[in-house]
């Protein structure tokens, strides 16, 4: 079984979660293209367990001019396989295909779509859409997540003035606030922000160039607090002793790689790349 999951990053998410869960007794493995080579991907094929025939196998991070040797060592196998990220199109030859690709709900969708995720944590909607009908109605959302961060939000409150207030909020305008919600591992917090800036139609090449800033700094200030306003060597101390020990080089490198990535992919590319480097981690 080949499953093909594309589209909106939320419902993505939630489905592999779902497909994780139907095959909850069979070993899980994540091959990224671009953190192993096409031989891992043979050798976790051919890794044999003796108490389980089958293996659920995501494979993500590919590249293009992969996709034809990544096919070619599933073509022969058993395993479940889930492709993850970009949309691909497979030849009659892989039997048992099964495509999932999401768009953004609008307009009355998207309000029964919230009805739904309402339902789904058994409390009442009509308080949140009273104040949200109109501008949800009319607003066009690239990712679910900063929506379902203001449900979740909203679900530990259920009023009507939370809901006001929680709409309400504008982008947080601490430069820092994006690396304290890494240095937290709030991954959905920190795709939150990033995801209002985009919808403040801010250019996407700036934003990943504040998240580089404020991750050098992180880097360099312990060695040299000289070089930056006392403001902000302490905000970012601040942040730094919540990290785990190599992670900010870690999150550096992996910013730098984005960065190339919303510099030379696509324009229509762009948007899933700097949302990867958030829920991939969540």
């Amino acid at each position: 079984m080949i499953y093909v999951i594309t589209g909106e990053s939320y419902q993505c998410h939630k489905q592999l979660n779902k497909i994780k869960k139907q095959y909850q007794n069979n070993k899980y493995c994540v091959f990224s293209a671009e953190e192993k080579g096409i031989k891992e991907l043979n050798n976790i094929i051919r890794e044999q367990d003796l108490f389980q025939s089958l293996k659920l196998i995501l494979v993500r991070d590919w590249k293009e001019s992969e996709l034809k040797e990544i096919l070619k060592t599933i073509k022969d196998t058993d395993d479940i396989i889930i492709f993850y990220g970009p949309e691909i199109k497979l030849k009659s030859k892989f039997k048992d295909i099964k495509y999932l690709d999401f768009n953004v709900p609008q307009a009355q969708e998207l309000i029964n779509f919230i009805k739904q995720e309402f339902k789904n944590r058994n409390i009442s909607s009509d308080n949140f859409l009273l104040y949200f009908k109109f501008q949800i109605s009319n607003f066009k959302f690239i990712s679910l997540w900063p929506l379902i961060n203001e449900i979740e939000k909203y679900s530990l409150s259920n009023d009507a003035e939370s809901a006001r207030l929680l709409w309400s909020i504008d982008c947080d305008l601490d430069p820092f606030a994006l690396t304290n919600a890494l240095s937290k591992s709030d991954y959905k917090k920190a795709l939150l922000l990033v995801e209002r800036q985009i919808f403040q139609k801010q250019e996407l090449v700036s934003i990943v160039s504040r998240i580089l800033w404020q991750l050098r700094v992180l880097l360099t200030v312990e060695e040299n607090p000289k070089a930056f306003h006392p403001f902000v060597a302490q905000k970012a101390r601040l942040s730094i002793k919540n990290f785990k020990h190599g992670e900010i080089a870690y999150l550096y490198q992996k910013a730098v790689k984005l960065y190339e990535n919303i510099i030379l992919k696509p324009s229509y590319l762009k948007p899933f790349y700097l949302e990867r480097f958030f829920w991939q981690q969540i």
